[in-house]
């Protein structure tokens, strides 16, 4: 197994981890930030479940709210070139914007969630990475 493999698998293993500690969607994303970052925050997180589940409705998805808001943790003044890119390849890759739209209802596959976490979570940083954004 290369290296990147491993790497997927453990955030995976950690995204399942925190879902099965009652964390949703944009919680998992910021919680994982978090981490790597280094830095705590448990109100954040707590916080982070209003965008939870599309805001608890067929609204914009709570993984690209957290991940628009990690960037922006991650830089503040740089997250205004940074976010509007996230939304681009994010609409590409899954088409809408909107969770419900994406995932479906209550008969939604949840590994398509866990996917969709990782591969947000992971464009956040590869994004920081080619700017250049030093994370602090």
């Amino acid at each position: 197994m290369d290296e990147s493999a491993g790497k997927i698998e453990d955030l995976n293993a950690r995204i399942i981890e925190l879902a099965m500690a009652q964390k949703c969607c944009a919680q998992i994303v910021m919680a994982i930030g978090l981490e790597k970052l280094n830095k705590t925050s448990p109100e954040l997180i707590q916080a982070m479940r209003a965008a939870c589940y599309g805001f608890h409705g067929n609204n914009l998805c709570g993984t690209l709210v957290a991940g628009s808001c990690l960037l922006s943790l991650c830089h503040e003044y740089y997250s205004i070139v940074l976010i509007p890119e996230l939304f681009q390849w994010f609409k590409e890759k899954y088409g809408r914007l909107n969770c419900l739209d994406i995932v479906g209802g209550v008969d939604r596959d949840p590994t398509q969630c866990i996917n969709l976490m990782a591969e947000t979570y992971c464009q956040c940083f590869d994004l920081l990475k080619k700017y250049g954004v030093e994370l602090e």
